[in-house]
This record gives structure tokens, C-alpha cells and sequence, in this order.
């Protein structure tokens, strides 16, 4: 159940917006934060899922950016000691994701109450409380977000767990600055947000201490960005989906990008479509001499005006990747790839080791591939 919104004879869209209006305004009122990259970050990108355990993690923040066209939902679990993070760009993706957050989130909670007040039957009654924050989607006339949005609110209320939601602001229709009218569409504030990340720690009390805010730089997106990208185009494989999953519907669910218990961020197997080196040639000079056809030809959604430059060099970083014409048994051997914070704190290494995937997660190839970027494209605003 979703404890601080009624649902009868409501909408419940329509009564998150006018019950969180007051957070909003403190929200946005929120100087925006940099994440500098001696920061440890858990950020993920679009289609994926994060759960961390913050008894165990030396992270420091989880986050995601990107958000014009699709939402992002965290969730904090003080009970299990842990936060979760899932970042939506199709509705079709929020049932698979929100289960597996949940289900990873509450892991503890039922193997610790098995049999006890607190168990499965107990649960419904009086159970955990999850606190969600649902965040993006500003530049959504589509209204992609809303059906995300509410697909989000229906597995809340179908869920054992209850969920009280401290912010919900999503969409145009909570801010302010234009009250949703058509005319004052591209409003000051929410077109300036399309990151945020969430800050934890524990006070003397022993309590959880949260904080969502807005961001303005990730200097580190995290490991193995240009293959985590590359999923892009995945081809839906019978060696490479899960277990309660079919091919047919392997593109409705997301990528766990983090394994809890190790506390390391992950990369699973997946299969992708390598194209000829004449047909990837073409699509690296899309790139640069005609970005709408090549949106138009990888069906992806047009970002905003803000984020358009770095998405389209990102691509171009993946149509690279692949012109090398790299083999997806040879970069996972048929297990995950792990990646764990090395001596220093700053270098990513890669587990197990692989001259192939090696030189696309370590910093300083990170930072020659971005040296590419023409002189204006800020890459502090896109995922």
C-alpha cells in the first residue's frame, strides 16, 4: 500500500502531484551539487537497476542522469540498510524492474523474519516502509513519463511492502514555474535538472540519513561505460536471459549494474548485434554530418537540447567499439564482468582481467575518448 496517498475514487498521478507540491518547491529551491570523481558513485544509466547495502559499501552516493525522457525511482529500505536505485525509459520495463528492486531490497528483511511477527502474513498488515523518491521526465510532452509514472504507483500498491512517497516530481505538471500551461512549457527550473544523485550516512543515533539532490557534474559515469551503452544493440539471446524470462520478452527487463553482496559494480553477459564495418562506418558519419537520421534509424527518443551533444558522442564511442569487431564470448566467457574500485581509490579493475575489455573502463582511456568531444559539448549534464 502507499501510505500517504489515497486511492479511492482518486487519481493517484493527480494527488502525488498536489500532495508533494510544497517538497517540490524546497526541492528545486536545492542548489544543484557536482559529483567530482574522487567521489565514489554508483551512477547508472538508462536500463539498469542498483541495490547497495550501506553496511558493507564504500560508496558514497548512488545517481543517475539523462532524465529528460525517462524517470528514475529511488527507493530506501532503513530496515535492510539498503537504497536502490532504477532508472525507466519504457513502461514495459517497470514491472520486471521494480520487482527485482524490491525483491533485492526486502532480501535481508525475509530471511532475517521467516516465521516471525514480521513475516510474510504480518507484512501486509503492518510491514516495512519503503521511502520512494520518483524523479524526471521534465521534457516529456509525450507524456512517456506519465505511463512510467503510473505503471510505478500500480506495483507500489500491489506489493507486500508499504511505501510512503517523500517526493514525487515528475512531468511539467508540478512545477510552479508554469503550471503545466502549454505556453510556459520549457519552465526555468525543471528543464535545468536531468541528474540527481543520493547522498547517505548514518548519524550517532544510529539512524539512516538520506538526501536527493539535483546534480550539475558526474565526472565519473562508472565502469565499462562505452559496453554498458553497447546493449543498445542487444539481440535477445536463450544463452543470455534470465530464468523466468522468454527471447520475446527479454527487452522488458533491466540490467542489474550492481552486485550488493560484493559490493562491485556488474556487467551480465549479453549478445550484440555486430554490424558490417561498412554499415558502422556509415553510422560514425551520422554522427557527425546527420544526427536525425540517425536517431530515426536506432528508434531511440530525441533528447533534450541540453543533453543532444553528449549523447551522440557517446554513440559515436560505441559505433567505435565496434568496428573493432569485438566477440561477446570473448569479452564474458559466459559469466558476469566485475568491477571494483582499485588501490588509490580512482582506477577501475576489471575482474576477470581482459585485453579487450580493459582499455574501455580504465580513467585515462575515459578521458582520451572525451578529448574527441568537439569544444562544445559539455559532457556535465548527460548521463
Amino acid at each position: 500500500m502507499i501510505d500517504n496517498i489515497g486511492v479511492r475514487g482518486i487519481d493517484l498521478i493527480s494527488e502525488m502531484y498536489e500532495q508533494q507540491a510544497i517538497h517540490v518547491e524546497e526541492f528545486f529551491e536545492t542548489a544543484a551539487v557536482d559529483v567530482p570523481d574522487d567521489k565514489r558513485a554508483v551512477h547508472l544509466v538508462r536500463e539498469e537497476y542498483a541495490v547497495i547495502d550501506i553496511e558493507k559499501t564504500k560508496f558514497e552516493v548512488i545517481g543517475t542522469s539523462g532524465l529528460d525522457f525517462s524517470v528514475a525511482v529511488f527507493l530506501v529500505a532503513s530496515f535492510t540498510n539498503r537504497i536502490g536505485l532504477v532508472h525507466f525509459a519504457r513502461d514495459k520495463m517497470v514491472t520486471h524492474g521494480m520487482g527485482s528492486l524490491i525483491s533485492v531490497l526486502l532480501e535481508n528483511y525475509e530471511a532475517d523474519s521467516d516465521g516471525v511477527a514480521a513475516g510474510a502474513g504480518a507484512r501486509r498488515r503492518v510491514g516495512p516502509v519503503i521511502e520512494a523518491h520518483i524523479v524526471g521526465g521534465f521534457q516529456d510532452p509525450g507524456n512517456v513519463c506519465e505511463g512510467i509514472v503510473r505503471q510505478v504507483l500500480d506495483v507500489m500498491m500491489g506489493s507486500e511492502a508499504r511505501f510512503v512517497i517523500k517526493l514525487g516530481c515528475t512531468g511539467l505538471l508540478n512545477d510552479s514555474s508554469h503550471n503545466g500551461n502549454e505556453e510556459d512549457m520549457n519552465g526555468p527550473r525543471c528543464a535545468l535538472f536531468t541528474s540527481f544523485c543520493m547522498d547517505f550516512k548514518r548519524n550517532n543515533g544510529g539512524n539512516l540519513n538520506t538526501k536527493l539532490s539535483p546534480v550539475g557534474t558526474f565526472e565519473d559515469r562508472g565502469p565499462g561505460l562505452t559496453l554498458r551503452q553497447t546493449r543498445l544493440f542487444n539481440i535477445p539471446d536463450e544463452s543470455t536471459v534470465l530464468p523466468t524470462t522468454t527471447v520475446t520478452d527479454e527487452n522488458n527487463f533491466l540490467w542489474n549494474a550492481f552486485c550488493t553482496d560484493s559490493d562491485r559494480f556488474m556487467i551480465e553477459p549479453f549478445v550484440f548485434d555486430v554490424l558490417d564495418r561498412q554499415s558502422l562506418g556509415i553510422l560514425l558519419h551520422l554522427t557527425h554530418a546527420n544526427t536525425d537520421e540517425l536517431i530515426e534509424f536506432i528508434s531511440e527518443p530525441k533528447v533534450s537540447h541540453h543533453n543532444f551533444q553528449v549523447f551522440i558522442q557517446d554513440l559515436a564511442q560505441v559505433f567505435r567499439f565496434l568496428l573493432k569487431q569485438p566477440s561477446p564470448e570473448q569479452i564474458f566467457k559466459k559469466r558476469p564482468l566485475y568491477f571494483s574500485i582499485g588501490k588509490g581509490g580512482k582506477k577501475w579493475v576489471v575482474q576477470p582481467y581482459s585485453r579487450i575489455v580493459a582499455p574501455l573502463v580504465l580513467p585515462e582511456n575515459q578521458e582520451k575518448a572525451e578529448k574527441e568531444m568537439p569544444t562544445h559539448v559539455h559532457r556535465t549534464i548527460y548521463q
